[in-house]
């Protein structure tokens, strides 16, 4: 089997950032003896970083313990920034980052083999299609026939044929196969391609971010502070409260990375 070597552009540089473009931190991990190999500013070597982790509650622990994030930064969502040029405005990556779980994703023909196994999935084809199909609209005046989008109207076929008798046209897995090692020939779009399907499994699967459970885990516990706070309970109620108001506490506390 011949090995697809796979590239990224270096010219672009990309910024692992805790919070926001504006008011976040810029995390180089390199500085970290156990990561000094890898370079901050390289998509391909953030991903390696993140990878490392678990998920986001692990990393935010990780980076406030090595000093990378002050212990008391509240701002923990995350996110991949890049730009071309040191004066134009840092632009994020869609879909946020991936974890250790999530790596298998990134290698093509674990991607090969989920594509075409969810070429009979509506579900999954709608989405796909929704998203790719836009992008090649937005760019076939720009794009040439070695582009891998010039693809795409072919795979909107396929999943027409299904969805109308039911069955893969005969060449319909090849040309989905061929796409994926043409697209993936580029780092960047690995990357989005392998964000897709991992944001796509987490919607399916009802999985929410760390952030969002965050979220959560706050509104709840401004519902036990107002009840106490405004309603007549008897004091066995009260404890309750005060004892489920501060597993909310330390639940949110740990989930923080304080």
């Amino acid at each position: 089997m011949v090995k697809l070597r796979i590239y990224e552009v270096i010219s672009v540089k990309y910024y692992l950032i805790i919070g926001n473009a504006k008011n976040g931190v810029k995390i180089d991990f390199s500085k970290l003896k156990e990561f000094k190999s890898l370079d901050s500013h390289k998509l391909k070597d953030i991903v390696k970083f993140t990878h490392s982790f678990i998920s986001e509650q692990e990393l935010f622990l990780y980076l406030k313990y090595n000093g990378l994030v002050d212990r008391n930064f509240d701002n923990i969502t995350i996110g991949i920034y890049k730009n071309e040029k040191e004066d134009e405005k840092l632009e994020k990556l869609r879909y946020g980052v991936s974890f250790k779980n999530d790596s298998m994703f990134y290698d093509i023909e674990q991607l090969k083999h989920y594509f075409i196994r969810n070429l009979t999935s509506t579900k999954f084809m709608k989405s796909f299609i929704g998203k790719y199909y836009a992008i090649y609209e937005a760019k076939k005046g720009k794009i040439n026939n070695n582009d891998p989008l010039v693809m795409i109207p072919s795979i909107y076929s396929i999943y027409m044929y299904y969805l109308n008798n039911g069955r893969i046209l005969q060449d319909g897995e090849a040309i989905m196969e061929e796409f994926i090692t043409r697209y993936c020939h580029d780092y960047a779009n690995l990357r989005d391609l392998a964000m897709f399907v991992i944001d796509y499994n987490k919607k399916r699967n009802n999985i929410k971010s760390n952030i969002e459970t965050i979220k959560e885990l706050k509104t709840e516990l401004l519902h036990y502070k107002f009840i106490l706070e405004n309603s007549s309970i008897t004091e066995e109620q009260q404890l309750a409260y005060q004892n489920k108001i501060k597993r909310l506490e330390e639940d949110i506390e740990m989930r923080s990375g304080r």
